[in-house]
């Protein structure tokens, strides 16, 4: 009989018509993997039998990959994660608070924080950082901004913001810190695409030396780990670092991947010993490849003048992100991209994509890159001029978000209450029992035991018309809303 394999086919259909990958992991198709673990993988496919240690109590090999771990990122302990970043940040917060405690979040964050926020039944207080329309993108909060939320909610237990963000725009994290240590609250970071900027002066300041509490490192992301292999951190005396253990032993798998530890061992090993030097190749041909594209008229390339301006403190040159709205949506030039020339890049938005560079890439592809951008502009057309900024459906939604808010209902309750599944177009007005997303990034657009807006629906429907892929809808085009009637 034929084997039905549709996954597997797939994923060979795609291996085969790539040239190059802009996206996690990043390995880049096994670029930055070491031979010996590729060739040794199946073997390495073990359990905790004797002398294998055990991740749930490490006291061998495990143990000192922890150890060793902290020593590179700058904590005083680090934990191993095989469940990605998702579950380091829901460890973080189980550790940090308890439930019904207040939590200050950044509006930009990741599904996985509000997943977390459900789980440990936590009640959020939103700060939404400022919206760069040209990109139509969020930029990053603010000292200010944090430190008013901790005055008008005195009684909050931590503060949890984003650094960099998916675009590599990075806030003042060492002042949020500061301000968050003032009042005697614990700072947590979603570091996730973050774990490569200590290894060079011209990235910006990494998490461990800004003064944070604990962070995620998603080692999967911008080193060379396989899919799911990520550390959470923890520095200073705040942290009650017995009670995270236990939460992060809640939220892991009891059948932990030997391949995926492994894989960690030697990504911490390889950026330790070549880190440094491999980092300042890829900024030296990043910058190639940055000015490659900025000289393609129609395109423009965010760059460092972003600092100083929407909460801005700088910006991690290694993602590259191209404002494609004077052409064509970033959409369309992904599907040209791929289908025409086999690129595959990390993210496309209704005006942009982004480019994700690891210091595993092959650079000889660079220039072929710069050529299937060129080619495509020149076949379509430009239209010279800053062009317009994000659509108006877009920017309606981020412009109208309150600048701190709490929602009307703690999130729990939302999602582990009576629901009802309503149309979306017919939703206005209801609490949303979801968590609804674009994905990539999986920045919220609803958040569960908010209020529904007529704005947030004509996002939602604008993405799903463009071509762009929302995550937490039902079948049908349905939302989950609470069964308040």
């Amino acid at each position: 009989m034929k084997r039905n394999t549709p996954l597997f086919n797939g994923i060979l259909r795609h291996i085969k018509q790539k040239k190059v990958g802009f996206h996690m992991p990043g390995h880049k198709g096994g670029l930055g993997l070491a031979d010996d673990f590729k060739a040794y993988m199946p073997l390495l496919d073990v359990t905790e039998t004797l002398g294998m240690d055990n991740l749930h109590f490490p006291q061998g090999e495990i143990l000192k990959l922890q150890q060793k771990a902290a020593e590179v990122f700058g904590g005083d302990t680090s934990f191993i994660l095989v469940n990605g970043s998702t579950c380091g940040i829901h460890a973080m917060m189980l550790a940090a608070c308890r439930p019904g405690d207040k939590i200050i979040i950044s509006r930009d964050c990741h599904r996985s924080v509000l997943s977390a926020v459900v789980l440990a039944g936590l009640r959020p207080v939103y700060i939404t950082p400022s919206f760069i329309e040209e990109y139509g993108i969020t930029g990053c909060c603010t000292p200010d901004q944090v430190r008013q939320a901790l005055a008008m909610h005195p009684d909050a237990r931590a503060v949890l913001v984003t650094y960099p963000n998916y675009y590599g725009l990075c806030g003042y994290l060492r002042d949020i810190a500061d301000t968050v240590h003032l009042y005697g609250k614990l700072l947590l970071v979603d570091g996730a695409h973050g774990a490569h900027l200590g290894l060079s002066p011209n990235l910006p300041e990494d998490i461990a030396s800004c003064g944070a509490d604990m962070w995620v490192s998603s080692i999967h992301k911008t080193l060379n780990g396989l899919n799911q292999t990520a550390l959470l951190h923890v520095k200073g005396h705040r942290v009650d670092v017995d009670r995270l253990c236990t939460m992060v032993s809640m939220v892991q798998t009891t059948s932990p991947s030997y391949i995926l530890m492994s894989s960690i061992d030697l990504a911490v090993d390889k950026i330790a010993r070549e880190g440094e030097g491999m980092m300042q190749i890829l900024l030296e041909k990043v910058k190639l490849l940055r000015r490659g594209l900025e000289g393609i008229e129609g395109l423009k390339v965010l760059g460092r003048e972003m600092a100083g301006r929407f909460g801005v403190c700088a910006l991690d040159p290694t993602k590259v992100t191209v404002k494609t709205g004077d052409i064509m949506t970033g959409y369309q030039m992904e599907e040209q991209l791929w289908h025409k020339w086999g690129i595959s890049v990390e993210l496309s938005a209704p005006n942009h994509l982004m480019l994700l560079t690891t210091v595993f890439d092959d650079f000889d592809m660079y220039g072929y890159t710069v050529d299937a951008f060129r080619k495509v502009v020149g076949k379509y057309g430009s239209r010279p001029g800053d062009g317009a900024g994000c659509p108006a459906a877009v920017a309606d939604f981020y412009t109208t978000l309150p600048a701190m808010g709490e929602g009307i209902m703690p999130p729990r309750q939302a999602v582990l209450g009576p629901t009802t599944a309503v149309p979306i177009h017919q939703s206005a007005g209801r609490v949303s029992a979801a968590l609804v997303s674009v994905y990539p990034p999986g920045i919220p657009l609803l958040c569960p035991g908010e209020v529904v807006t007529r704005d947030g629906i004509e996002y939602i429907e604008y993405i799903k018309k463009t071509g762009g892929s929302i995550v937490g809808l039902r079948a049908e085009e349905e939302l989950l809303v609470v069964n308040d009637r």
